[in-house]
């Protein structure tokens, strides 16, 4: 059954809806941008194959005289140089404040095409069509826009939130079942730091999760959207709370940067991430080994990493650590849990500690 989930925020709220078809685009952007004349939309090789051609045609029949830029895939060309390209294929189809940049794909791309929205012409209507599970429970939701540097991720970004998001649960049906994994590590994290009931949820219903059961399916997003939203609506700007989405990002960025985006898919990454910081915790007195065994479980029955291996440099690590971009005056902040539902913001964390973590 197909959800409809509202983030409330002023004049810049808008729905998802979850479990609605591709083909409902256009009504949605009718209905959402009344002005649209032009449609554009920014995508990847393996993306368009599988739905770029479906949407475009979806968006002719209904008059939004669509144009596409389809980018290479990979973390890599999130560049300035591949948004520079896709500035000169808008100026060349002639879109201008009147026209939609639509995102069809995972968090890469949302993350592009968000960016490209929020710059040009000072701004224009962004729509978000997220395709991975990672993009629909996380990425597309909360206005986050970045291009990465040649020094670090996302180091060149803004806020921009979409008009709506339109999730097709189909996308699903086609991801590979390693970005499925993926995906569930950011759900997972959901549970983790605001909702035990979610966490026991998804570990009584794993089965029929991974198995793809529409209803599952649509439960767990709309939860997840809703935990994530909450958090967004109370903090757009990551000025305090919205900081707890950060669980598990901390030492999951630091080993992403570390390995060169090479070796771990973000989900991966994250799930190290959490688990090392859960036994930090635990290491600090503030949480009981219960939780962070529960934890560990359930990521090893999805399938997810949970250590970090010998060939991984602990002080190296940690020197990634101490470069993240969040640190304010030097010093990074660590999201610890207390319990499986609850987590902390914490600056003055053991590194010692954290070195026996990373064992």
């Amino acid at each position: 059954m197909a959800e409809i989930y509202r983030i409330n925020l002023n004049e810049r709220s808008y729905p998802i809806y979850i479990g609605h078809s591709l083909i409902n685009i256009g009504r949605y952007i009718k209905k959402h941008i009344p002005k649209a004349v032009r449609t554009f939309i920014i995508t990847n090789t393996t993306v368009d194959c599988l739905y770029g051609h479906e949407l475009y045609n979806i968006l002719f029949n209904e008059g939004l005289n669509p144009a596409k830029g389809v980018i290479e895939d990979g973390e890599k060309y999130k560049s300035f140089e591949v948004a520079y390209s896709i500035y000169d294929l808008l100026i060349e189809h002639e879109m201008d404040r009147h026209s939609v940049i639509i995102s069809l794909g995972g968090g890469v791309i949302g993350d592009l095409a968000g960016f490209i929205a929020a710059t040009y012409f000072r701004g224009i209507p962004f729509v978000q069509i997220p395709t991975t599970l990672l993009s629909q429970v996380d990425s597309s939701i909360g206005g986050k826009s970045a291009i990465n540097h040649s020094k670090g991720k996302n180091l060149i970004g803004t806020f921009i939130q979409p008009k709506f998001v339109l999730i097709d649960i189909k996308t699903l049906f086609t991801l590979p079942k390693e970005e499925f994994k993926s995906g569930m590590a950011e759900v997972i994290k959901h549970g983790m730091i605001l909702d035990n009931d979610y966490f026991n949820w998804i570990n009584t219903n794993l089965d029929s999760i991974q198995h793809l059961n529409t209803d599952s399916i649509i439960k767990l997003i709309s939860w997840s959207c809703a935990i994530k939203g909450k958090v967004v609506i109370e903090d757009e700007k990551e000025e305090n709370i919205r900081a707890i989405l950060n669980f598990g990002h901390t030492i999951g960025h630091a080993l992403e940067a570390l390995t060169e985006y090479k070796y771990y898919r973000h989900g991966e990454a994250v799930s190290i991430g959490m688990v090392i910081e859960s036994k930090l915790a635990y290491k600090m007195g503030m949480i009981s080994i219960n939780p962070v065994n529960r934890l560990v479980e359930i990521l090893e029955k999805i399938g997810l990493p949970t250590s970090i291996p010998s060939a991984i440099d602990s002080n190296n690590l940690i020197k990634a650590i101490k470069r993240d971009k969040k640190k304010v005056h030097d010093k990074v902040k660590m999201i610890l849990p207390s319990s499986i539902g609850e987590v902390n913001i914490i600056e003055n964390w053991s590194e010692e500690y954290l070195l026996n973590s990373l064992k």
